[in-house]
């Protein structure tokens, strides 16, 4: 059977959650990306702001310079927020428009103002599964509590904070890369 090691950032992080519960023996790790079980209000309300949504700035440059301000992140160079720009919207003649199905707003509107789930049995499932966490210490989507309950669930999940990063780090941060690394080694 073929099997992949999964990182997964936010909502590929739940993604992962969800496949570690109903195709575990497919997966030979996960590895989440400042996601958990439990997702703070106030993270999914600037969320709520942008999902979905043609980003403002009409051009990467504009957008970059929007992206500079996002709360939470500081020491980031200006050539690193372009290249966010680029990843995250395509630059064409009326400006800039996402490139992903822009439907995935209303399943995210759908379900945040549903009820809150209860992702720790989805989370407790994973139990035995190689498992990584990164968090950017100013997340306000993925809080320190609920990091210290995954930790207190999963002592064996190795764990890295990204300093100056919000929701989400870029994953070239030294200490990602480092939590990456040692994830995949210890794959083999």
């Amino acid at each position: 059977m073929d099997q992949a090691a999964i990182l997964g950032t936010s909502r590929g992080g739940l993604i992962g959650m969800a496949l570690g519960a109903v195709a575990r023996g497919r997966l030979l790790g996960l590895c989440l990306n400042d996601v958990g079980p439990e997702i703070a209000r106030g993270g999914l309300e600037r969320i709520f702001d942008y999902v979905g949504r043609n980003p403002a700035g009409g051009t990467h440059h504009g957008y970059a310079d929007k992206l500079a301000r996002s709360p939470g992140f500081a020491n980031v160079p200006m050539s690193r927020w372009l290249e966010e720009a680029r990843k995250q919207a395509l630059e064409m003649p009326e400006g800039l428009r996402i490139p992903y199905d822009p439907a995935l707003r209303e399943a995210f509107l759908a379900a945040f103002q549903g009820p809150p789930v209860d992702l720790w049995p989805m989370f407790d499932t994973l139990q035995g599964l190689p498992l990584a966490l990164i968090r950017g210490a100013n997340s306000d989507l993925l809080t320190a509590d609920t990091v210290a309950k995954m930790r207190t669930r999963r002592p064996d999940m190795d764990f890295a904070e990204v300093p100056d990063r919000a929701h989400i780090p870029f994953l070239d941060e030294p200490e990602a890369v480092a939590l990456i690394h040692r994830f995949l080694a210890g794959l083999q």
